[in-house]
């Protein structure tokens, strides 16, 4: 007789919380939406009563059985049918990708799921979140990873180097009691900083920055990464929220590039009816006056002026040759320790009148502040020169040496696409204002979350030395 050809060496997969993960975490939050969408009072007691009775039962099932089981406990057929319908389309609507984990299976992996749904159904979910294309048909189960037995057909089959999954039960003690190594991956859960935005009230931005982080979050992420996800992102959302708070409506707002193109990227997508423009003030474009009419062009009395971090010093000297165009200006962050007392108190006459404010003050000294400009970075060159077409509005500004190395270049680019994701996750799910009783202390919260982050700067060379020698 022929030996048997060796078995394939393949790593194993949860799916659920592993692979893909649901916008709210609690999975009974799917009957919940479906019972309020539906207008079906009572949906959610007879849809788990359903399931109940089957696992009482003890013969394999999927979620057509537990509809026809709710069926044949009275609710009409057609009614079933739609609701069965509208509960793989709940799913679907909820499911996205954990980027971490999808990352790393390889075309040859097994996954293995406990799961009611149809494997048909759970591999479309897996196509449509656009990460895994090549997958292996599903080994689907009701309760095989749980209980066991499943586990003596795969290796009959496989050898399995390890098995990657959230449950400690089922993903871990029990495979690990057929000799297979196990990896316990808890990503889908709420990281620490998620927790605190819903301690503050802000818990549906919990779920909008879990979906995000889970969405982009490479294997191999560092501080940087995390950093970017959690507190800035929520800085970035509350500060947004925060300009309508402060100015209404009806204001206009006009962001310095470059530090402020990601606040400003965010605040369109929540507010694309509020008008905003970019304008290119920096310290050496202000520097000579020749530039000052195509910067006024852009401000008008509404215009709220907006820039991250910074002492103001450079617009308002642009301001006081210009007449004092716009409304105000608004730092994130005001590094009043970088201006001499006549300086300060200038500042804060500005203040008294209703043409300056702030977030967020630095008086101390140190440079923490840098963690913050550090996230702040574009992906794209300092502007240089900047020229104004007056008959159609264009404008076209030309560019400086880059600043950043290739890997620098690359963490930047990452980040530029998860606010991206940001703002399309803000659209898709959207985002209750919770008030200024809840917004303030978040972005308080993150400033200081991001300055004692020490492991943000780290891989950025190219930053520290411009600062040292080319500041002006």
């Amino acid at each position: 007789m022929a030996p048997s050809p060796p078995k394939p060496i393949v790593t194993s997969w949860d799916v659920f919380d592993t692979l893909l993960a649901r916008f709210t975490p609690n999975p009974n939050a799917v009957f919940q939406l479906i019972e309020v969408q539906r207008n079906a009072p009572g949906f959610v007691t007879r849809r788990l009563d359903a399931q109940a009775a089957l696992d009482r039962i003890g013969q394999p099932y999927v979620l057509h059985d537990i509809y026809r089981r709710m069926a044949a406990d009275g609710m009409p057929e057609a009614e079933a049918r739609a609701l069965l319908r509208h509960e793989v389309e709940t799913e679907r609507s909820l499911l996205f990708p954990i980027l971490r984990n999808t990352a790393r299976v390889e075309p040859p992996d097994l996954l293995i799921s406990d799961m009611y749904l149809p494997p048909e159904i759970i591999a479309g979910f897996l196509f449509d979140a656009g990460e895994l294309h090549t997958h292996l048909p599903i080994i689907r189960s009701n309760w095989g990873k749980h209980t066991g037995t499943i586990w003596p057909f795969v290796l009959a089959s496989y050898v399995v180097r390890r098995h990657v999954g959230d449950n400690p039960a089922s993903d871990v003690k029990v495979p690990a009691g057929f000799g297979i190594d196990c990896e316990l991956v808890q990503d889908s859960r709420f990281t620490p900083w998620e927790t605190r935005l819903q301690e503050l009230g802000l818990a549906h931005l919990a779920l909008v920055l879990r979906e995000v982080r889970l969405r982009c979050i490479p294997p191999g992420a560092t501080a940087f990464h995390s950093a970017v996800v959690g507190p800035y992102f929520s800085l970035l959302v509350c500060f947004a929220l925060h300009l309508v708070h402060r100015f209404g409506a009806a204001a206009e707002f006009a962001f310095l590039s470059r530090s402020a193109d990601e606040p400003a990227r965010v605040f369109a997508g929540l507010f694309p009816e509020i008008p905003l423009r970019s304008l290119d003030i920096s310290r050496r474009l202000t520097a000579s006056p020749e530039l000052d009419p195509i910067f006024t062009a852009g401000i008008t009395p509404a215009t709220v002026v907006v820039d991250m971090v910074g002492t103001g010093r450079s617009f308002f000297r642009f301001a006081e040759r210009n007449g004092s165009p716009g409304r105000a200006l608004i730092l994130f962050v005001f590094l009043d320790l970088l201006l001499n007392p006549a300086e300060r108190a200038q500042a804060e006459r500005r203040a008294a009148e209703g043409r300056f404010d702030h977030v967020c003050r630095i008086t101390g000294g140190g440079l923490a502040h840098w963690r913050l400009e550090h996230l702040l970075q574009a992906h794209y060159p300092p502007v240089s020169f900047v020229a104004l077409d007056p008959r159609s509005g264009g404008v076209v500004r030309r560019f400086g040496a880059g600043e950043l190395d290739q890997t620098e270049a690359r963490l930047v680019g990452w980040k530029s696409a998860a606010v991206t994701e940001l703002v399309r996750t803000l659209r898709r799910r959207g985002l209750a204002d919770a008030g200024a009783a809840a917004v303030i202390p978040a972005m308080e919260q993150a400033l200081r979350a991001i300055l004692a982050d020490e492991g943000i700067t780290a891989p950025f060379t190219s930053f520290l030395a411009r600062e040292k020698m080319d500041w002006a």
